[in-house]
């Protein structure tokens, strides 16, 4: 007996399996279907600025946001790497090393972002130890130096948090938006 073809092949693989006349015909699915995209998570509450630091969703979002500001980007870059320097351990010292020289070479440096700090004695000793640091005349990182300028950067970039925290939207979903009128 001559098999007989479907003149609908493309639903005979919709389907998976069809009955034509007599004969059942097995389609095998493909075996990679589309994947579905997983639905964005939702934001956590902004609360303060140290909660938006930790939570990488939301520091991406208030760094959208200095975007728009003038010379805040730098500032939240510096209190980030100042972070990373305060959350190593003691016994870390080569990793705070290289971050502080990285904060001398980004923000202190003539050539760099050259931010200011609150006290214009704190910054140069700061400068003069991460100069020592990348020159490796001492290999001891003094972190305490950094702990002032991190302050006021932070009561800084706090005051513009704030503003964000007042006027930011999250962008919603058809799905948030459907379910929010159900």
């Amino acid at each position: 007996m001559a098999e007989k073809e479907s003149p609908r092949k493309g639903l005979q693989t919709l389907m998976g399996e069809c009955a034509f006349g007599n004969k059942t015909d097995k389609v095998k699915m493909s075996q990679s279907q589309p994947k579905k995209e997983s639905e964005p998570r939702p934001l956590p509450p902004i609360t303060d600025l140290k909660v938006t630091l930790a939570t990488p969703d939301l520091l991406a979002e208030f760094r959208n946001y200095l975007k728009t500001l003038k010379k805040f980007e730098p500032l939240l870059d510096y209190l980030i790497l100042c972070l990373q320097v305060f959350e190593l351990p003691e016994s870390d010292v080569d990793t705070k090393v290289r971050l502080m020289v990285e904060i001398y070479n980004q923000f202190l440096a003539p050539k760099s972002h050259n931010i200011a700090l609150a006290s214009q004695i704190n910054r140069k000793a700061l400068i003069a130890h991460c100069k020592d640091l990348e020159k490796k005349v001492t290999d001891k990182p003094d972190v305490s130096l950094l702990r002032e300028g991190y302050n006021f950067l932070f009561q800084k970039i706090e005051q513009k948090h704030d503003l964000w925290r007042k006027v930011y939207k999250p962008t919603t979903t058809l799905a948030a938006i459907l379910c929010s009128i159900i």
